[in-house]
């Protein structure tokens, strides 16, 4: 169950950001990022990550003219 947790670098890589702006936002819990804890390190699911992303979709439609 716990091969599918990717490290901090991992996720932020996934989500094509800067590890430390990843880093950053997890600190300052900018965006609610979904976390596994495991001991004392942060982990974080796929499934959780595309969920997260998902939520934060905003659709816009383009202007009629």
């Amino acid at each position: 169950m716990t091969s599918d947790l990717m490290t901090t670098l991992e996720a932020a890589r996934y989500l094509r950001v800067d590890p430390l702006l990843f880093s950053q936002w997890l600190t300052e819990g900018r965006y609610r990022i979904p976390i596994t804890k495991v001991g004392p390190l942060p982990r974080f699911r796929k499934s959780h990550l595309d969920s997260w992303l998902q939520s934060r979709t905003v659709v816009r439609h383009a202007a009629v003219a």
